[in-house]
């Protein structure tokens, strides 16, 4: 599930942030999305020190007129798209640097139509990047729990685990359950997801070595899978690697 992070000082000026992403949201998919909106740096520091992955944060720097809050924020969210509120008395040096990486830009006074503007390019901007590959031909999996529908890249998944009587697909920051079997998923995945072991199946793609001596599948972000026997020439095969 996407989240957004918001932070403005004045509290009708957040509210109006928090309506327009989640009518931007609404807009643009049917999926949903965990959209927190704060007052305070402190309140804005603890819920992204929380979250695993942020995918939009927009930060008003007019408060504090100080950048280092953000910048901190970039240093472990690299791709985050990140609105930046100012006003025309903070020069544009301030933020337009390669350690903050400003993906947009709205300017005080908020108003409606400028923050719903803005809001609808950068959750456009968010389902245009997250669309996968052209291998990928911009497909998703979909994660349909209690809390609401998801979607997932497939170049963003790296595996899928069976466990509690349950189905759970892992990205490098998230891991969504949802109640299925492995046999019926691995008819809806390409042929690029194969199973690994009785409980889990892997996005090929997403393997940077088999350590064939101890069993084991690493993937990208140091992620150890298990490899039986039985499972080990469809991996190879899916991988596009010879036996030797």
């Amino acid at each position: 599930m996407p989240y957004a992070l918001n932070y403005c000082s004045e509290k009708k000026e957040s509210r109006l942030l928090d309506n327009g992403m989640r009518e931007a949201v609404a807009y643009s998919s049917d999926e949903d999305w965990a959209i927190d909106s704060v007052t305070t740096e402190s309140d804005y520091i603890e819920a992204f020190e929380k979250a695993g992955e942020v995918g939009v944060t927009c930060f008003d720097i007019t408060s504090g007129k100080s950048t280092k809050t953000i910048e901190s924020f970039r240093k472990t969210n690299k791709d985050s798209l990140l609105v930046i509120i100012s006003d025309p008395t903070i020069s544009p040096l301030t933020y337009m640097k390669p350690s903050i990486m400003a993906s947009s830009l709205l300017l005080k006074p908020l108003t409606d139509a400028n923050v719903a503007e803005c809001m609808k390019e950068v959750v456009t901007s968010y389902y245009s990047r997250e669309g996968g590959t052209e291998e990928d031909d911009g497909q998703k999996f979909c994660v349909e729990a209690k809390e609401g529908k998801a979607y997932y890249p497939y170049n963003k998944i790296i595996h899928f685990e069976a466990r509690e009587k349950k189905i759970f697909l892992n990205t490098l920051h998230e891991e969504s359950g949802f109640y299925s079997t492995l046999d019926t998923i691995i008819t809806q995945l390409p042929d690029y997801f194969v199973k690994c072991h009785r409980s889990f199946i892997v996005n090929t793609r997403k393997i940077v070595k088999i350590q064939s001596s101890q069993n084991l599948i690493y993937c990208e972000g140091d992620i150890a899978l298990p490899l039986s026997r039985s499972c080990k020439a469809d991996v190879i095969k899916a991988m596009g690697v010879n036996k030797e």
